[in-house]
């Protein structure tokens, strides 16, 4: 009895815990392109908002709304994804020039790794032992001696898949 009651008031809860696991996941997927633009994403989310609302206010059951929503919420991201890798799989990649070395933060901190900005989006990497060394001797400033190239592969219009980087360093 209290297990029913339970469930019953946790019910709603279980597709907003679902959809905030499916933007966590979609999210860490995100960090593998890098977007010019953002219509995409505001096209994406305004039909995944607006589609389900339209046709269930027309069938008078929008007390499905919130499991309709999650449910395409992770078609549309996945076919969007699914397209992207697809298109790129057989693209040929090419090389960035330098790209800005934003920010560096050594192994002992919490959330080490070399943050790089291209085309206003930011993309991390791993530290390493030789670039550890040059924070020992440099400080802050080495940045300055940290050099990154990104390996694309465009996707859409305007989106580009990262399939490598490469890091190299001024002693």
């Amino acid at each position: 009895m209290i297990l029913k009651e339970l469930y019953n008031a946790f019910y709603p809860l279980r597709w907003y815990i679902v959809l905030t696991i499916g933007f966590i996941i979609f999210n860490r997927i995100s960090y593998d392109f890098i977007t010019d633009t953002y219509a995409y994403v505001v096209v994406l989310n305004i039909s995944i908002i607006l589609i389900p609302l339209l046709i269930l206010w027309m069938l008078n059951k929008l007390s499905y709304y919130v499991p309709v929503t999650t449910i395409s919420f992770f078609i549309v991201w996945s076919t969007y994804y699914y397209i992207n890798y697809s298109i790129c799989k057989d693209e040929k990649a090419f090389k960035t020039q330098q790209i800005e070395v934003y920010n560096y933060i050594p192994m002992w901190k919490k959330s080490s790794g070399i943050k790089c900005r291209y085309k206003g989006n930011f993309v991390n990497f791993v530290t390493e032992e030789k670039s550890e060394r040059l924070y020992a001797i440099y400080g802050d400033s080495v940045i300055n001696h940290i050099h990154v190239r990104l390996s694309l592969k465009k996707a859409l219009p305007q989106i580009y898949y990262i399939k490598d980087g490469s890091i190299d360093y001024d002693e």
